[in-house]
């Protein structure tokens, strides 16, 4: 009889519907429809508000229709290099602040570079079992996969996943389908009964070091492959991260505003949020120094420096941009253009960065009263500010793709409206798909 409380740890207790989430549940109808097998692999017991990536197995010949096939629920792929057989589809969920993500397999490898290939895919698929409208692994098979999961892909098992894997080491014995599969690929009789006896004990550390062992003696006759997979993969991930859909490399996005509109805040909470890489550039082009009052009496120098920072921030983001990263950049070489400097330093500033600008996908423009940014960080003064402000609100008759954001919300609102323009502006549209998340039109600029 199984636990109760690994039956509940792991969502396999029988009789009780699994919620799942309304922007999730159209793509599993969706795999139905494919005509090819598949099975979630882990975390049903989350799929009313995944933490993670929802992982699926899937049938090799399901990767042809996959992408049309999510891509008419709303669902963007992201290509991943280094990966495997990975394949990445992505949905911003704008009413639940949520962004899903979806991480297809059509092989079932463990390591940190899937460099442990198995067979289990096969026998895997073929004892799957329906629940509800989910298609859920064999309980024993699915208790062992997380496990082997926790134990192989990590340096170690986290904080927050260490009762999970007691609870799917309590369901299962070492004679059950794929431990066997284990003894055959390592040559250990008895590995995956030590396994089980560590961490039903609690011991992680005695259990991380069994599979360190079952690493070591993965396949001996593969272990050139093994050894060649994980370099290669390694460099290619290195070479090239995630690239947002089939459009090449990264993107950009632009926030704008003066100071105390909460360009930082939002800078950083989007790259904590997005589940593509992402890196955070500052591009401000007037930041204050220890060497001002000396650079103030030098000719040139004020100017020279404004430039050195403006070309160091536009090769650091076309350096992200090349990796397939989506650069958020806080501040924007378009502040030269609102600045009140009419000398021949401002205006040689405001056409090299004109120049030098690199193109944006979006740009996006906090927008309070000047008196309200005063408020917020007492520097310059509220008229000032506000002449700002209205600058920064003319740029939109030279800036393509410029969104004005309500910047007197709460910071979390601001942010949830950002990742919506994000998602419909600057992925979505540059996919050449004018639908929203929810598949209504969106008309076109």
């Amino acid at each position: 009889m199984l636990a109760e409380p690994a039956n509940v740890e792991l969502g396999l207790s029988p009789g009780v519907p699994l919620p799942i989430n309304s922007a999730l549940a159209p793509a599993l109808s969706a795999l139905d429809e494919l005509g090819e097998p598949w099975v979630l692999l882990r975390g049903a017991n989350e799929l009313a508000r995944p933490i993670d990536d929802v992982d699926l197995l899937v049938s090799p010949n399901a990767y042809r229709r996959l992408d049309d096939c999510l891509d008419s629920v709303g669902f963007l792929r992201m290509i991943a290099h280094g990966r495997g057989s990975h394949r990445f589809y992505v949905r911003y969920v704008p009413e639940e602040d949520l962004w899903l993500k979806l991480d297809f397999v059509s092989k079932i490898d463990f390591g940190q570079f899937q460099e442990y290939p198995t067979t289990l895919e096969r026998p895997c698929l073929q004892r799957r079992r329906r629940d509800g409208s989910l298609s859920r692994l064999d309980p024993q098979d699915e208790a062992w996969i997380v496990l082997l999961h926790l134990l192989l892909d990590k340096d170690k098992i986290p904080e927050a996943r260490r009762e999970l894997a007691v609870a799917a080491a309590e369901i299962v014995t070492e004679f059950d389908m794929v431990p066997s599969t284990v003894r055959v690929l390592t040559k250990h009789r008895t590995t995956t009964r030590h396994l089980l006896e560590a961490v039903r004990k609690h011991d992680l550390e005695l259990a991380g070091g069994i599979a360190d062992d079952l690493r070591r003696h993965w396949d001996p006759r593969r272990l050139l492959a093994i050894n060649a997979t994980r370099i290669v993969r390694r460099f290619r991930r290195k070479l090239s991260g995630l690239t947002i859909g089939r459009m090449g490399p990264g993107r950009v996005v632009a926030i704008l505003g003066p100071d105390g509109a909460g360009k930082t805040t939002l800078a950083q909470g989007l790259v904590e949020s997005l589940p593509m890489p992402s890196r955070s550039v500052y591009m401000g082009l007037w930041r204050t120094g220890r060497w001002d009052n000396v650079i103030r009496l030098v000719p040139g120098a004020r100017l020279s420096r404004s430039l050195l920072r403006a070309l160091a921030a536009s090769l650091a983001l076309s350096y992200h941009k090349l990796r397939g990263r989506l650069v958020v950049v806080d501040r924007f070489l378009y502040d030269a253009f609102t600045g009140e400097d009419n000398s021949a330093g401002g205006r040689i500033l405001a056409l090299v960065a004109s120049r030098m600008a690199p193109r944006l996908d979006l740009a996006l423009v906090l927008d309070a009263p000047g008196i309200t940014m005063f408020a917020r960080k007492g520097e310059d003064s509220p008229a000032l500010l506000e002449r700002r402000r209205q600058a920064y609100l003319n740029l939109g008759n030279l800036v393509p793709n410029l969104v004005v954001l309500d910047a007197t919300e709460l910071a979390d609102a601001v942010r949830r409206r950002a990742s919506a323009e994000i998602w419909t502006r600057c992925l979505i549209r540059r996919q050449g798909r004018h639908r929203d998340v929810a598949g209504s039109s969106i008309p076109q600029e």
